[in-house]
């Protein structure tokens, strides 16, 4: 197979053996001054912003062109969208081989066969170059001791600087990251964006149930509670709310500043220090405000966003139904508290739809606390004789914001459209197939239903990302903190049985919340012991 004819491979390990390229007559070095001197106002070279520095990373001169493969999942339920695919992937193929002088091949798989295709490939001595590290495959195989014990990944510590250079910024910016992707001080796995950690919460809005004049600001928390108060003034079951508790806490707690998040076992870390929730000054206030929202049946809790749903109720679900089977058909919430990042993800498709209904007001903080992770997120094999030219691919498709969007998004005016707003997609397959992998925060387009001050807010996010080593640090604790408690829970018997009766009085009494019960609260203080409170305060320091 004529890798520079092919652009997909479909069938299995048969086609992934790689055959050599014919040497081009002209060389690459050639080949772009070529093209230069047939548009010599505009660059065929965008330039590549790297996220935290200001950096112009120049394409790599080769001098010839390289070909590189890589093994590449689609969801079986979305096999009858490989033309949306392969139409997709010839475009990437067409941009980084008119750009950059690498010709890829998507080779495809199924999520459930990668791992097993995969290791046929490494047993019969195949050199497909690129391969995902994901715990979709198989939990075991989502640390990278697997890949290098069994000889099979690359070591890419050597091409970094020149081809990659934004792993070692990660590595300097993310210490937790060492572990991930190296082994014996040698880089082993590329790294991608994970989770982008906002501590932004937002109220989602039926526009014809309420109305805010000025929807280009902030909420200031005491506006929130009112909004919830206005179900009770309809008599009409079809109008109701969702609401969480913890969201409830957190927002309380970062209206005064306060980094740590609240959690599941009502423990902070402020300081380097334990703090039990209740002993803190806004305890009572995050209870008692919960009482507002929670004073009505007409808000259903939940400890998940309405996710999908938004835009088409028919279709939700009931997941409080033991049988997973049965279909409930209910009206979509008119109003809901929500974590706004999580809840950005869950509707990047049917925008224009939402759009219609609902607009989304972000909910003033005094702090932030929220935190860029990367993790592990592919590997070179050890057989291919193209680390360069693939390590420096893997490093566009993230940097290049014109490769990015096209691989992430797709093609213009068939996978999503430019709108006033935003971003519109068009339909689910675009994004869920090809996102797969791929976040930048740095160069992420506005979608249509992201807030009116969604620039300014990443713009003020990804700076304090960069300059605030404060947020690492807060971090950082909270991990320890969270893991300390793990550990604690798992070889002392006495600190476990102490955490379970607090999150079990906690749920017993924020259930009481929710049926508008205002002695909530003075049941769960009532329901711990002081002694308890040391025993956890001084377990954490002593571990």
């Amino acid at each position: 197979m004529n890798r520079h004819q092919s652009i997909v491979c479909f069938s299995k390990a048969g086609c992934g053996m790689k055959k050599a390229h014919p040497f081009k007559d002209v060389c690459f070095l050639s080949f772009l001054i070529t093209l230069a001197k047939q548009n010599e106002t505009d660059s065929i070279f965008e330039s590549i912003t790297t996220s935290t520095t200001s950096q112009i990373i120049e394409p790599i001169p080769w001098d010839q062109y390289r070909e590189i493969s890589i093994l590449y999942p689609y969801p079986p339920a979305n096999r009858d969208n490989i033309d949306n695919f392969t139409m997709r992937m010839e475009e990437v193929r067409e941009s980084v081989e008119k750009k950059y002088g690498i010709v890829v091949e998507f080779e495809m798989t199924t999520l459930v066969s990668y791992k097993e295709e995969m290791e046929i490939r490494f047993s019969s001595g195949d050199d497909t170059d690129i391969y995902l590290v994901d715990n979709l495959f198989d939990l075991d195989w989502y640390n990278i001791d697997n890949y290098v014990n069994n000889q099979y990944a690359a070591d890419l510590t050597d091409y970094i600087s020149r081809f990659y250079p934004e792993i070692q910024t990660m590595l300097d910016y993310d210490p937790g990251l060492e572990e991930r992707i190296t082994r014996d001080g040698k880089i082993y796995a590329v790294p991608g964006c994970t989770n982008m950690d906002l501590n932004l919460y937002a109220l989602v809005i039926n526009k014809n149930f309420y109305d805010i004049e000025d929807k280009n600001r902030y909420l200031n928390v005491d506006e929130i509670a009112p909004i919830y108060e206005k179900l009770y003034d309809h008599s009409n079951n079809l109008y109701y709310g969702i609401a969480n508790f913890y969201y409830i806490g957190n927002i309380v707690l970062n209206r005064y500043g306060m980094p740590a998040p609240f959690n599941e076992y009502g423990i902070l870390l402020h300081e380097n220090q334990p703090i039990l929730f209740e002993e803190t000054e806004y305890f009572k206030e995050a209870f008692e405000y919960g009482q507002k929202i929670f004073g009505s049946e007409k808000v259903e809790v939940r400890y998940f966003s309405w996710d999908l749903d938004w835009t088409d109720p028919s279709i939700f679900k009931n997941t409080t139904s033991i049988d997973l089977e049965e279909y409930k058909p209910v009206i979509a919430p008119v109003v809901e508290l929500v974590s706004y990042h999580a809840f950005r993800e869950k509707v990047f498709y049917n925008t224009k739809l939402f759009n219609e209904k609902y607009y989304v007001m972000p909910i003033k903080t005094n702090t932030l606390t929220g935190k860029i992770t990367y993790e592990a997120r592919y590997f070179i094999s050890s057989l291919s004789d193209e680390i360069e030219a693939s390590l420096h691919f893997l490093y566009l498709l993230n940097y290049d914001k014109e490769l990015y969007t096209l691989f992430r998004y797709g093609i213009e005016e068939i996978d999503y459209v430019n709108t006033p707003s935003g971003m519109e997609l068009q339909n689910l397959y675009s994004y869920t197939q090809m996102s797969l992998k791929f976040e930048n925060p740095f160069i992420e387009p506005k979608l249509a239903h992201d807030f009116s001050l969604w620039g300014e807010f990443m713009d003020g996010y990804l700076s304090a990302q960069v300059t605030d080593s404060r947020i690492m640090e807060r971090y950082q604790n909270e991990q320890i903190m969270r893991e300390t408690i793990r550990s604690l829970l798992e070889k002392d018997i006495a600190f476990d049985e102490i955490i379970e009766k607090r999150i079990n009085s906690y749920n017993y009494n924020i259930y009481k919340l929710y049926n508008g019960d205002g002695n909530a609260i003075h049941e769960f203080i009532y329901s711990l012991k002081p002694e308890d409170g040391k025993y956890i305060k001084d377990q954490i320091i002593q571990n």
